[in-house]
């Protein structure tokens, strides 16, 4: 993958989690919650389906998994927000299909020295 095509990655995955806000960020709720940014491979069928059910099998119901899903990513990346507990998050990340699980954050990029020259 070239620089340029991570970047231009980089910048969406950024742009569509802020896109998400306002999602509480820092910290957890008292349910020992906290949100989580799943990537997946591209799900065969409907997404939000697909990652309810993959959520259904870290919680008690199916009315839980959709309680913690938060957002659906479907153009610049495929996956998912959830809340979830750092034992969830770690067991979705050993899914079949998940390429991430990463604990959402703000994040700020450093200014870029030569707009719009990306080496």
């Amino acid at each position: 993958m070239s620089h340029k095509t991570f970047t231009f990655l980089l910048l969406n995955i950024i742009i569509s989690v802020i896109a998400t806000l306002p999602i509480s960020l820092g910290a957890p709720s008292p349910e020992g919650l906290e949100v989580y940014i799943v990537v997946t491979e591209k799900p065969n069928g409907d997404p939000t389906t697909t990652y309810v059910r993959m959520l259904t099998s870290l919680f008690d119901s199916e009315e839980a998994a959709k309680k913690a899903l938060i957002y659906v990513y479907q153009f610049s990346v495929q996956g998912f927000a959830a809340k979830l507990t750092p034992q969830q998050a770690k067991s979705l990340s050993e899914y079949p299909g998940v390429i991430s699980v990463e604990k959402d954050q703000m994040m700020s990029l450093p200014p870029l020295r030569d707009e719009g020259n990306f080496h």
